[in-house]
């Protein structure tokens, strides 16, 4: 009597994802995959504290955490990223807030990058760049991997600081392709991504091929207002285009951050012309004091009167007699 042969098991293919999306926000970046119909994403990577600044939307940072183990003759081995580390040996080096480089003159941003400079020598590498680049390889290895082992069949969506310029979303373009991101590559600021993201139900309540709409975006850090132009195709079957009309307004909501572009907001609203002198006197104390002080308006319905006045909100600064003057107050 023969022994029946098993059943070969059938080997069932698992839909591929259309898009990996990436978003670098102020407190962590998140990462998913998902299809273009589809509300939700499933998140694939989410690395708490990675891209936190005390600037947040003018200085980009990359995810802490990235663990090199060194050799005596050749350059340092990644063996650990983000918060999947390895036991970590007592000769290993973790990198911690590492920068990326995309902006022009990275050496200016205080002791952060004179640190990457220590861990390059140490670790032998190439140059302070391969340290976020490393990380940045490494996380669009996760995301394949959780994605079946293959490149989304549509393309890669990159949510970036919206005060990124061409130079700097060039760069970063580079720096993704090398990581291993092929097929279409879209980098937008914050909040062109929502208008992205909600490009169908712009397309359903309008009949015109170019329509302005205003865009909120609430982060962690920062509320990000920024009036954008979405262009359909004449047949309005395609988007064309998504222009930034004016310069997105920044403002300290959601955190005791300080977004540095308020302040520009602020300065051109009072017409307020000081010499650099005046405002190196003048300006950090105007920005610590905001920080210290200022607290957003929420709302004071259904509180008692001791709650609300812990609501109350309160401005660092005062414009007597309608004037173009602001005086700090004590």
């Amino acid at each position: 009597m023969t022994k029946q042969r098993p059943r070969k098991r059938v080997k069932i293919d698992a839909e591929c994802a259309e898009l990996v999306a990436v978003d670098f926000g102020t407190s962590n970046l998140r990462m998913g995959f998902g299809n273009t119909n589809e509300e939700r994403f499933k998140e694939i990577g989410n690395y708490p504290a990675a891209y936190g600044s005390y600037r947040p939307s003018t200085i980009a940072q990359a995810p802490s955490n990235i663990v090199y183990r060194k050799f005596e003759d050749r350059p340092a081995k990644v063996v650990g990223f983000g918060f999947c580390k390895p036991r970590v040996r007592h000769d290993d080096i973790s990198v911690d807030a590492v920068k990326t480089p995309l902006l022009p003159d990275p050496q200016n941003y205080s002791h952060t990058y004179a640190s990457q400079i220590t861990a390059a020598k140490e670790c032998l590498l190439d140059s302070v760049e391969q340290i976020s680049e490393d990380f940045m390889k490494k996380a669009v290895e996760h995301a394949i991997k959780e994605n079946y082992g293959r490149q989304p069949s549509k393309g890669w969506l990159f949510a970036g600081p919206q005060g990124w310029t061409i130079q700097e979303v060039e760069k970063f373009r580079k720096i993704v392709q090398r990581a291993g991101c092929k097929g279409e590559i879209w980098i937008h600021g914050e909040s062109d991504c929502v208008a992205f993201a909600n490009v169908s139900d712009i397309q359903h309540a309008t009949r015109k091929n170019k329509v302005a709409v205003g865009v909120f975006d609430f982060g962690a850090g920062t509320t990000d207002v920024t009036v954008s132009e979405i262009h359909f195709s004449r047949d309005r079957k395609s988007l064309e285009a998504i222009d930034e009309l004016k310069e997105s307004l920044g403002i300290a909501v959601g955190g005791n951050l300080f977004d540095e572009r308020f302040g520009r907001v602020l300065r051109a609203k009072l017409d307020r012309d000081m010499s650099l002198e005046e405002e190196h006197r003048i300006w950090p104390l105007f920005e610590n004091h905001f920080r210290e002080i200022s607290k957003p308006r929420w709302s004071t319905e259904n509180c008692d009167e001791q709650a609300t006045k812990n609501y109350e909100e309160e401005y660092p600064y005062s414009i007597p007699n309608s004037t173009d003057k602001f005086v700090l107050t004590e």
